[in-house]
């Protein structure tokens, strides 16, 4: 009986014990700091003696089992991200894996033990593998014992994924500290954008950052270089046609100057020799994958370039209009002339057809009062298919903003589409300005006017108006004789700058204001006030008439029959200060 109780004491410690154990490891998780792309760039240095080994096993059996450290990364969008240990803190032999599950080694999808060894990829069991020369510096005795990945095109549209990046340190048990690691995770450095020329004797790079030359030791030790010929390589693959050879005679930024560390945009100027028949590819890429950088010595990873045809891969583009992009003061009856970079069609449903041929136009230009939001009717006249001329069917609006928006239909004979543009201008301002009200102040101090628009002093539509600018019609009492002008502010009683629509003038009167004074504010003359475009406000504007308040007086004292108050009535109501 007593084995028999001991036996089931027993088996229900076992249930406890296994049961702590599961609910252990249903809570535990093994990375050590979560990061998103608001931490990029991510840098961040781990003494890695004092850390666990929470990663055991996993990566084929590829890694070793040290102290490690663990950054959960979870992105929400397509990302283009890099990693790198590749820095003088880092002094002990590190590697590096990534897992998509916490605490799960076999989820692992990368692994890189040492810069210029393999870079392993594991797609649901599939391994692959890259190598590269990434020619990475690091602080351990072996200077090449750090990782370098500086492209990993991680997440997806729509969906939330989570990367476990794992440094871990092979030889803890060797080391002394300091023992550290030096993590980065930032945004790859990556081309935006190629353009070329007509003649493709410019290829233009737009990088999504400052790029620099020269070796990685060299951004190791901070001393950066501007890009050069050779740091790019270019071929051509006569693909049927004819044998052409390229090549790069220079490299300067977009405005022709000499490249400096950091631009961002690189002209590369080349020459071809031959004459390409329009089915030659052309293509150009970084010379390998150390030989251009960012700040951080992050190479750039394109190992197989851009590949360009050399056919007609431009464009069209606007090359000028009248009016210009922004012009003001634009007459009311005017055409607009647009010239393109070279001859366009409308696209249409089949074969390219003029874009003047019927009513093609009305698929490729709109004409567009903004501030009406009205559409206006137009026809379209050219005789080359390279300028056109737009005639609105009527005058626009005064003072209004237009809008002639080209849109993606127009394409090249080569069939590239107009990358969709327009034209805005404004057109001219014919109306003087008006006085729109005014008021008095209750304490006969000021009156405010306000105006209709914008006003100025000066005939081009600048400087502030001042109190020469300014007449009255004075109509006084006996009792109120005089009236003068002091001053002339902004409604917050600041000094006017110009473009004001509302106007304080301050004023004194001589004498005690019955009701009946009356004020009427005029501009001096018909060349004293005027609105941005440089109308005058017509001398015979006027203000509204404003009356003076009536000033309250005491009529009447009498003392009561007590003596004890004084009974006064004033001609009209008083307040004291409070």
């Amino acid at each position: 009986m007593i084995l028999e109780l001991e036996k089931l004491m027993w088996n229900r410690f076992k249930l406890c014990l296994i049961t702590l154990v599961g609910i252990q490891n249903l809570y535990s998780q093994c990375f050590d700091e979560e990061i998103t792309v608001a931490d990029f760039p991510y840098d961040h240095t781990i003494e890695m003696l004092n850390q666990d080994d929470n990663w055991e096993g996993g990566t084929g059996g590829l890694h070793a089992d040290g102290h490690d450290y663990a950054y959960k990364l979870t992105l929400t969008e397509p990302t283009n991200i890099y990693l790198s240990t590749c820095y003088p803190e880092t002094n002990v032999d590190v590697e590096i894996a990534v897992y998509t599950i916490d605490c799960d080694t076999d989820s692992w999808i990368l692994y890189q033990d040492d810069s210029n060894l393999d870079i392993y990829f594991n797609d649901n069991g599939v391994v692959t593998q890259e190598n590269y020369d990434f020619a990475c510096l690091c602080g351990y005795d072996e200077v090449t014992y750090a990782n370098m990945l500086p492209l990993l095109e991680w997440g997806e549209e729509g969906e939330e994924r989570i990367y476990y990046i794992v440094v871990q340190d092979r030889n803890t048990e060797s080391e002394v500290p300091p023992s550290t690691i030096r993590t980065r995770i930032g945004y790859s450095l990556v081309i935006d954008d190629i353009t070329t020329s007509d003649d493709y004797s410019e290829i233009n790079y737009f990088f999504s950052e400052g790029v620099y030359g020269g070796t990685y030791e060299e951004i190791f030790n901070n001393n950066f270089s501007p890009l050069d010929n050779n740091d790019f390589n270019i071929s051509v693959d006569p693909n049927g046609g004819n044998n052409v050879t390229p090549t790069i005679t220079s490299l300067t930024n977009m405005a022709g100057n000499a490249t400096s560390p950091g631009d961002n945009q690189i002209k590369v100027n080349i020459d071809i020799n031959g004459t390409p028949t329009g089915v030659e590819i052309l293509t150009i890429g970084p010379a390998n994958e150390s030989s251009i950088f960012n700040s951080v010595g992050v190479p750039l990873l394109n190992p197989t370039g851009t590949s360009i045809t050399l056919i007609d891969i431009l464009s069209p583009s606007i090359d000028s209009s009248s009016p210009a992009d922004n012009a003001v003061n634009v007459p009311r009856d005017t055409d607009i002339e647009v010239i393109f970079s070279e001859e366009v069609r409308y696209a249409g449903g089949g074969d390219p057809v003029n874009i003047t041929d019927g009513n093609n136009y009305e698929y490729c230009i709109e004409l567009q009062d903004l501030d009406t939001g009205a559409d206006l009717d137009f026809t379209v006249i050219s005789d080359d298919q390279i300028s056109f001329v737009i005639e609105p069917d009527q005058s626009f609006n005064e003072y209004t903003n237009i809008r002639v928006s080209f849109l993606e239909e127009i394409i090249d004979l080569s069939g590239n589409a107009l990358t969709p543009d327009d034209i805005q201008f404004r057109t001219v301002d014919q109306t003087s300005p008006t006085i729109a009200s005014s008021t008095i102040a209750t304490s006969n101090a000021f009156a405010e006017l306000n105006f209709n628009e914008p006003i100025y002093g000066n005939s081009n539509g600048t400087g502030p108006i001042t109190l020469n600018d300014l007449d009255t019609l004075w109509n006084p009492t006996a009792q109120c004789s005089s009236l003068t002008l002091t001053d002339i502010t902004d409604s917050n009683n600041d000094d006017l700058i110009g473009g004001e629509t509302t106007v304080r003038v301050s004023f004194n009167v001589g004498g005690t204001p019955t009701g009946n004074e009356e004020i009427i504010f005029k501009p001096t003359n018909g060349s004293s006030i005027y609105d941005e475009a440089g109308n005058a406000m017509s001398a015979d504007e006027t203000t509204d008439t404003l009356e003076l308040n009536a000033s309250a007086q005491m009529l009447n004292a009498e003392i009561a029959d007590s003596n004890i108050y004084v009974d006064l009535t004033f001609s009209a109501p008083v307040f004291g200060n409070e």
